[in-house]
C-alpha cells in the first residue's frame, strides 16, 4: 500500500512538470486558443493581439512555475521515502496548503472559477495520500548460513558502522543477539532505520577500561569514490584510516581485557592494477597509489598483534547490493536502456555480494585458525565487458555504448587508471579452502536479485 502511495505521489509530481512544459512550451499557439478565449472572457477584457501575446507570456512564466513546483514536490516526497524525517514531512505538506489556499483564492478572485474548483481534487489528491505516505522500510539484516552463525552471544566494537557495509552488519549483529557499540560522528543518520539495541559513542574516550570488548570491526575511512582524487583528497583518504586505527589501537592499549580479534578493512587495490593473473592472498603487487593506501592501512593494524590480537585484513572487492554502493550508478545507463562499458572493457571487475560480505565477517569471527590478509570477492571474477554483458542480459538494453577511456581520465583524473580502468583478478583462496560456501558464487545470481 506504502509503495502505491509513493509511486502516486511521485506521478502527480511528474503529472506537473509535464503540465508545465505544455504551457511553456504551447501557450502562444491554436492548442490553448479556448482556454486563453476562456480567460478574456474571466477578465472581461477586449481581446487584442498585444493583450493575446502579453497572456501567452504569462501562461508560459506560469508553466514554468508549475514545472519547478512538479519537481521539488517530486524531490521532496522522494526524499521522505528514503530518508524519513517528520520536519520533511510537515514541510511538504505545509507546502501543498500553502499553494491550494494561494491558487484557490486568486482564481476566484478573479473569477476563474474553472480552475479554483479544479485546485481542490488536485489539491487534496496531493495532500491526503502525502498524510497517509511513511517512510520506506528497509531490511538491513542479512540470513546468515548456519556455518556463520557465532555459538556465544558476544559485544562488537564497529567502526564505520553506519555506512553501506556497517549498516546491515549492525544489524545482522543485533538480529542474533550480539551486543553492539558503534563509533560514529552522526549518531542520528546512523542510528535510522536500525532496529534494536545498538550504543553509539561519538568518541572511544566514552569507553572506560574495564570496557570487555570480544571484537573490533573497523570499517571506517573516506569512500575512494567521493570526488575527484588531488593530493588533499589522497591524503585524506590515508588520514580517515590510518588515524582510526591509531585510536582504536590506544583504547586496546588501556583495556583492561584486550579483545580476541580485530577484523581490519582494506580493499583489493592492495595488488594494484593487474592483467590476467589470478591474484591469491600470496600474489605479488604492484606499487602505486591504492596498493600504498591499502599497505600502510594494513601495517597500522598488524600493531594489533602485539597485544596477542588476532587480525583479519579484509581485501574487499566492488561489493553488490541495493540501498548504496555502486550497483546503483552501474545500473543506471542500464535502466535507461543503454548499455555501457568502460574503455576497452578487459579491466577485471572481482565482485562480491553484500550478503556474503557480511556472512564472511560472521564466519571469520567463529574460525579462529583464520589470520591475515583475506579476499573478500566472490570465486568467479569478471571482466568489465563481461559485467556489462550480463547486466545487459537482464535489463534488455537496446544500445551499447563504449565511454571512451580517454574520456574517463578527462572526467575522474587519476581515480580512472587507479580503479575504473585497470582491476584485479582476485580469488578468495584462503577463505574458500576453509570451508565457506558463497551464497553468490556467479554474477548472474547476483545481479537478478538486485535487479
Amino acid at each position: 500500500m506504502q509503495q502505491l502511495i509513493y509511486r502516486w505521489l511521485l506521478f502527480l509530481g511528474v503529472s506537473h512538470v509535464l503540465l508545465g512544459l505544455l504551457f511553456a512550451v504551447l501557450a502562444n499557439t491554436q492548442i490553448f486558443a479556448s482556454y486563453t478565449q476562456y480567460l478574456f472572457e474571466q477578465f472581461e477584457v477586449t481581446r487584442t493581439v498585444s493583450q493575446s501575446d502579453l497572456l501567452g507570456t504569462m501562461l508560459q512564466l506560469f508553466g514554468v512555475t508549475v514545472s519547478s513546483w512538479g519537481v521539488l514536490f517530486a524531490l521532496a516526497v522522494h526524499q521522505y521515502w528514503h530518508n524519513g524525517g517528520p520536519q520533511v514531512k510537515k514541510a511538504i505538506c505545509l507546502a501543498i496548503i500553502i499553494w491550494l489556499s494561494l491558487d484557490t483564492a486568486i482564481s476566484l478572485y478573479w473569477g476563474i472559477t474553472a480552475h479554483a474548483y479544479l485546485n481542490i481534487p488536485v489539491g487534496l489528491a496531493m495532500l491526503l495520500p502525502m498524510l497517509l505516505l511513511k517512510p520506506q522500510r528497509i531490511s538491513y539484516g542479512v540470513v546468515l548460513q548456519h556455518a556463520c552463525k557465532l555459538k556465544d552471544k558476544k559485544k562488537f566494537l564497529i567502526t564505520g558502522g553506519t555506512g553501506f557495509i556497517g549498516k546491515p552488519l549492525v544489524q545482522t549483529l543485533v538480529d542474533q543477539g550480539h551486543e553492539v557499540v558503534v563509533l560514529t560522528r552522526n549518531i542520528a543518520p546512523g542510528a535510522r532505520g536500525i532496529e534494536g539495541k545498538v550504543t553509539y559513542v561519538t568518541a572511544l574516550d566514552y569507553l572506560s577500561n574495564e570496557e570487555q570488548i570480544d571484537v573490533i570491526i573497523n570499517l571506517a575511512g573516506e569512500p575512494l569514490a567521493s570526488g575527484r582524487w588531488n593530493k588533499k583528497k589522497k591524503a585524506n583518504f590515508l588520514s580517515s584510516r590510518i588515524n582510526i586505527t591509531s585510536e582504536l589501537l590506544t583504547l586496546v592499549q588501556r583495556l583492561e581485557q584486550k579483545p580476541q580479534l580485530l577484523i581490519n578493512g582494506s580493499a583489493i587495490g592492495y595488488y594494484g592494477p593487474n592483467a590476467d593473473e589470478e591474484l591469491d592472498e600470496q600474489a605479488c603487487f604492484v606499487d602505486g597509489f591504492s596498493h600504498q593506501l591499502c599497505h600502510q592501512w594494513e601495517q597500522a593494524a598488524l600493531k594489533f598483534e602485539e597485544h596477542s590480537v588476532r587480525v583479519c585484513l579484509l581485501r574487499i572487492g566492488i561489493v553488490l547490493g541495493k540501498h548504496g554502493g555502486p550497483m546503483a550508478q552501474l545500473q543506471l545507463p542500464f535502466k535507461l536502456k543503454v548499455a555501457t562499458q568502460l574503455g576497452e572493457g578487459k579491466q577485471w571487475m572481482s565482485w562480491v555480494h553484500l550478503d556474503d560480505v557480511i556472512a564472511m565477517i560472521f564466519y571469520l569471527v567463529a574460525q579462529s585458525n583464520i589470520e591475515g590478509a583475506v579476499n573478500i570477492t566472490a570465486p568467479q571474477p569478471v571482466t568489465n565487458e563481461q559485467f556489462a554483458a550480463s547486466l545487459a542480459v537482464v535489463e534488455k538494453t537496446w544500445f551499447k555504448f563504449r565511454i571512451p577511456a580517454t574520456l574517463l581520465k578527462i572526467l575522474v583524473g587519476e581515480m580512472a587508471t587507479e580503479v575504473l580502468l585497470t582491476g584485479q583478478r582476485v580469488v578468495p583462496s584462503k577463505i574458500v579452502k576453509s570451508g565457506y560456501q558463497f551464497k553468490y558464487p556467479d554474477l548472474q545470481s547476483c545481479i537478478k536479485v538486485l535487479s
